[in-house]
């Protein structure tokens, strides 16, 4: 349908805008219709804005509309438009409101973070940090690397931030020219870099291209790390009791008597009676000289190029400088700051403050300078007075300049020609976030709230104009130049945000950064408590053969295991093999009752026993004498068959009747060991490479799921489990910890990461929770920012609810280096909803209305819009407008003489392409074309998602309908249907049974975002030589097991067709019989259910009869073949509490 709009591409009309932004705000209206209204609604709906200048980019990444940002990207959106009213970006507006979604669709799309809006913050200082999380400081390096002094190996430069894995968390780092330090936060120092003259502290001068550890050997007991300073020769250690140095002491930079070089860390020996070393606050290591500060005084040691003020010679030994302020006294030094050329200090006392520079071989003070409090200064520039050619090159050619920081966060600097202080001109909105600034060459390197930037700075700018403000100073500042100030332009860092700590080295050429990363708490595994306590109902286990000893107490039988009693108790393993003839095995003791040896079984079972199970033993006592003597032979018994664990819980329960003594020895509990008791062995499992794995039953019924699952119902794999997918390398883990329980053993045996991934899928797939549990805390360790978003991932495909969390946890923390550095584009976009969902219930944007648009008092109805876009077909609107792009080309080309006839001799060579295909004979496909799917109008408009590399749905999806199509194309083999009535006069003698075996996982639905893709190949799929029948199983002749079938409806009920085990005599609990009651039933549910046998014969007969009767081509009538249950006659009522 034509749409005649009465605007055009160029509308720029508010008041459309303002229609389209209250329709945004609507949160119950699908994506896809509101796409449709503001297409309807003006032709320029991609960048119109309203009013308040908000474009409809602005409102859906404001919102939970993705859908509707991607389409408005894709047709060319603004996204660097700002709003009227806080200068915010799209970009601005999704990270404010939280819409992590939003967020990274713009930023596919090109969307800036350097963007400052009225607050002068960049979008990516909106987003919250979890203050009360603990945090991990990484270095990071980037920069030149002409001297190997980043560390990465190599001397290749790094554009972007890169961090160093090797190194632990670390707390301060410095870097120079030739080398760099790092302090981790447990005190340790790491160097790299060029160890000429012993700069590293090493021992020697070797060369280290990744950081290494340096031991320090200390003088004093408890000395700690405090700082640490890289110098261009030289290194100098401050801890709490004294100060250490190495490198080179050509110019008595390290305060020695000697030249020599020294290449181990070496105490600096400074006066203590004069200086007060423990209180040092400040070393400084400049090229040749070093800077020490207390709050008594600044000392300073080696070449004097004009820096120490009046002092005319070199300084071999630390020495105080002048007083800054003569004249004063109880003069307190707060900070120092020194570059090759000059020392700037600034103390105080209890009248004023006083900033001094010595330069130039003078010294200059201020007495309260600016009327404010200094912070911090940077130094840059000056000239070195020094009649030397080393000297002479590494001195800097611009004249001297301080900036300084004031209290207030005001920026001044102080230039040398003036000697006069320069007001910065920079937004006080960003003046208010720094927290640190040093010099990088000739500019600055400010820190601002985390963000990193580079300032260019154009200095002493002639006024113009004077600002207008009604604020009036009182006193004039003498020494501000008031016809003078500067400028700052600012460059953000990429890839640098949550800075902790950062330097460079003075040409501004190498970088380090330490960098916060927020980490949520690894969960804790709790060890799993022993309990085979489900043995003691002998009935459900009836059929799986684990039940393999029965004991008999009192004419009372109890059915066990062999391998579990074994193991726990000697004596009973020892009547067993004494009593080999009998099938039951019978315990003579005129002392010991069911009830003792019931007790004995919960103890061997799981470790502890009840006090409700202890009063069971003396539930049958008239008086008190008669418990006691129960008590007292029941202790006996547990003394002489050595079971100390019984004998202990013995005397706690009955300390009435039997003694404490004085000391209890309890002995620690020990799970099993595969190779306990391999004459045991009831189980084989057969594995890749056609390696086998012996076991017992018992345990693999008790540890794994899938193995109850399939020993429980008494299949084909009784004594056999086809597991050949599987290698010994995956299986003996898993075997491992289903007996022995060892968490620990598993977190350090340092798995590789392949091998860790590999077993969580196998324990999703075989339902081992546990051991899939202990994997995914594993992984969680490993979490960086490089591999969480591919561990989310595989979160979703595997069902790992822990890792899936700690994922999100993750990200949420982190997620402004993880959004800049393009580390979630490999997810998809039910994952980014998800996460996005996540992420707000994180921060609790949800609670908070800041947080949430409120919808337009005047945003149109449900029903309005629906009225408007119907017969409105989107796709053929959109494809319209594209072909119309198309027929107007820009400019004609003109084409040369050459590419012409290379254009001539491609169009031959497709003619005759075409000439050849067409005399070639046609090959019809195995396969008939797919009907043609009707595409929906909303959605057929969206971008084609890229490809990935985890991506395979429509591989998968393309492949099972090519397959699909094969199956049904190829002749069915004829197979003889099955007589059932002869199945009663066949004589079992004359049949051979053969079973194929089958495993749990050949039917188990295994639900999963995403499954391992199907290599599909191109070659004719061969016919099948058998059909595939229920559960995936060939198809083989069908006999049945007994002479004669089994009426599944006639079977006698549990008390005549079980012969029930003789009770003790007593009076029963009313608990008691109702578990009996429960156990019937299910001995009678199991009963009623049919074999395996006779219900592959219902599958094959109900496949038969549907193609007999063509159910799935007839309509005229309906024809359902299905079972259908009869009723039975037996009773099977049930108590409930709280009914009569």
């Amino acid at each position: 349908m034509e749409i005649d709009h009465d605007c055009t591409g160029n509308c720029k009309l508010s008041h459309h805008g303002n229609i389209i932004s209250a329709a945004l705000t609507k949160h119950d209206i699908e994506e896809t219709k509101l796409i449709r209204y503001l297409v309807l609604t003006c032709k320029n709906y991609s960048k119109i804005s309203d009013s308040n200048g908000r474009t409809a980019l602005m409102i859906a990444s404001s919102n939970a509309k993705p859908v509707v940002a991607d389409f408005l990207l894709e047709h060319g959106a603004n996204f660097q438009a700002k709003d009227f009213e806080s200068n915010q970006t799209a970009l601005h507006r999704a990270l404010y409101y939280g819409w992590v979604e939003n967020a990274i669709i713009l930023k596919r799309y090109g969307a800036s973070f350097d963007i400052f809006d009225a607050d002068y913050l960049v979008p990516l200082q909106l987003i919250p940090y979890g203050s009360q999380y603990s945090v991990e400081q990484f270095a990071y390096v980037f920069g030149k690397n002409k001297n190997y002094n980043l560390g990465i190996g190599n001397t290749t430069s790094k554009q972007y931030p890169d961090a160093l894995k090797s190194l632990p968390s670390m707390r301060e780092a410095s870097v120079n020219k030739f080398h760099s330090l790092f302090l981790s936060n447990d005190n340790k120092i790491f160097v790299c870099g060029v160890g000429k003259e012993g700069r590293l502290g090493i021992g020697n001068e070797s060369t280290i291209v990744t950081p290494q550890e340096v031991s320090i050997k200390y003088n004093y007991k408890n000395e700690r790390i405090s700082s640490i300073s890289a110098g261009l020769y030289h290194t100098l250690v401050r801890t709490q009791k004294a100060i250490y140095g190495c490198g080179s002491n050509q110019h008595f930079q390290l305060g020695m008597k000697t030249t020599d070089k020294v290449l181990t860390f070496t105490e600096i020996s400074f006066d203590r009676t004069e200086i007060n070393v423990l209180k040092m606050h400040t070393i400084i290591a400049c090229d040749y000289h070093s800077v020490f500060a207390n709050e008594q005084g600044v000392y300073v040691c080696g070449l004097n190029v004009g820096q120490f003020g009046g002092v005319q010679e070199s300084i071999i030994s630390p020495k105080k400088l002048s007083n800054p302020v003569p004249g004063h006294k109880d003069v307190k030094i707060e900070w120092a700051q020194s570059n090759n050329c000059c020392i700037c200090v600034y103390s105080s006392n209890k009248e004023m403050n006083f900033f001094t520079v010595f330069y130039n071989k003078r010294v200059k003070s201020y007495k309260n300078p600016l009327m404010e409090n200094f912070q911090q200064c940077a130094i840059i520039g000056g000239e070195m007075l020094y009649n030397s050619d080393e000297i002479s090159k590494s001195s800097s050619q611009k004249p001297l300049s301080i900036t300084i920081l004031t209290q207030y966060k005001n920026l001044y600097i102080w230039y040398e020609d003036i000697s006069q202080f320069v007001k910065v001109h920079l937004s006080p909105l960003f003046t208010t976030q720094i927290r640190d600034f040093l010099p990088c060459g000739d500019d600055l390197l400010i820190d601002a709230d985390g963000q990193l930037f580079k300032a260019s700075i154009q200095h002493k700018i002639s006024k113009i104009y004077q600002l207008n403000s009604e604020y009036q100073e009182f006193h004039s500042k003498r020494d501000t130049a008031q016809f003078l100030a500067s400028k700052m332009s600012l460059k953000r860092i990429q890839n640098v945000s949550n800075v902790n700590s950062f330097c460079c080295d003075v040409d501004g050429e190498s970088f380090i950064t330490i960098m916060n990363q927020r980490r949520v708490k690894v969960p804790e595994l709790t060890t799993e408590a022993y309990d085979f306590t489900i043995l003691l109902d002998d009935y459900q286990f009836e059929g799986s053969g684990i039940m393999d000893v029965t004991f008999m107490v009192k004419n009372t039988q109890f059915k066990a295991n062999k391998f579990v009693v074994f193991s726990r108790c000697e004596l009973l393993k020892n009547f067993i093999k004494h009593d080999t003839k009998n099938e039951i095995c019978t315990i003579e003791d005129r002392r010991l009752t069911p009830e003792m040896f019931k007790c004995i079984l919960i103890w061997v079972y799981k470790n502890n026993i009840t006090s409700a199970e202890m009063n069971d033993v003396v539930r049958t006592a008239s008086d008190e004498n008669a418990k006691k003597r129960i008590a007292k032979d029941f202790h006996d018994i547990a003394v002489e068959w050595n079971l100390n664990g019984v004998y202990n819980l013995i005397v706690t329960h009955f300390s009435n009747f039997i003694k404490r003594p004085d000391k209890m020895t309890y002995k620690t509990f020990r799970w099993f060991l595969i190779d306990d008791l391999p004459d045991l062995y009831d189980v084989t499992i057969l594995l890749d490479e056609n390696q086998k794995l012996r076991a017992h039953k018992v345990v693999l019924m008790m540890r794994i799921e899938y193995f109850k699952m399939m020993f429980y119902h008494s299949w084909s794999e009784n004594n056999t489990v086809d597991l050949k997918h599987i290698s010994m390398s995956f299986m003996r883990p898993i075997v491992q910890y289903a007996y022995d329980n060892d968490v620990n053993a598993l977190k350090k045996a340092d798995f590789s990461e392949n091998f860790v991934y590999n077993m969580i899928a196998i324990c999703d797939q075989y339902l081992i929770e546990n051991m899939k549990l202990i994997f995914e805390t594993i992984v969680c360790e490993r979490i960086t920012l490089r591999n969480c978003a591919e561990n989310l991932d595989f979160s979703f495909s595997y069902n790992c609810n822990v890792l899936k969390k700690y994922c999100m946890e993750f990200i949420a923390l982190n997620f402004a280096r993880l959004i800049e550095g393009n580390y979630l584009e490999c997810l998809d976009s039910f994952i980014l909803k998800e996460l996005s969902l996540f992420y707000r219930k994180f921060f609790h944007f949800e609670n908070d209305s800041n947080y949430i648009i409120t919808p337009s008092y005047d945003a149109p109805t449900e029903e309005d819009i629906d009225e408007i876009i119907k017969d409105f077909n989107l796709e053929s609107y959109c494809s319209s407008n594209q072909k119309g792009e198309k027929k107007t080309p820009k400019s004609k080309i003109r084409l040369s003489k050459t590419e012409l006839t290379r254009r001539s001799y491609e169009k031959e060579a497709v003619k005759n392409l075409q000439k050849e295909i067409e005399e070639s004979p046609i090959i019809e496909p195995m396969s008939p074309k797919s009907p043609d799917v009707s595409i929906d109008d909303g959605k057929s408009w969206q971008k084609k998602e890229r490809e990935r590399k985890d991506s395979y749905k429509n591989k998968k999806l393309l492949a099972a309908i090519k397959c699909n199509e094969v199956i049904k194309e190829e002749p069915v083999k004829e197979d003889p249907m099955i007589d059932l009535k002869n199945l009663k006069i066949t004589d079992i003698n004359d049949l051979s049974i053969q079973r194929n075996a089958i495993t749990l996982a050949d039917f188990t639905v295994k639900v999963k975002a995403k499954n391992i893709p199907t290599v599909v190949t191109e070659s004719p799929i061969q016919q099948q030589e058998s059909i595939r029948v229920a559960w995936n199983m060939d198809n083989v002749e069908l006999k049945p097991v007994n002479k004669e079938p089994i009426d599944i409806f006639k079977i006698s009920s549990p008390s005549t067709s079980k012969q029930k085990a003789p009770k003790s005599s007593g009076n029963k609990k009313f608990t008691a019989i109702i578990k009996d009651e429960k156990k019937e039933k299910q001995i009678f549910e199991k009963i009623k259910s049919k074999s395996l046998i006779l219900t592959q014969i219902e599958e094959r007969a109900i496949q038969e009869l549907s193609e007999f009767y063509n159910i799935n081509n007839i309509f005229d009538e309906s024809i359902k073949i299905c079972r259908k249950i009869q009723p039975t006659s037996q009773n099977l009522s049930q108590w409930y509490s709280g009914h009569i």
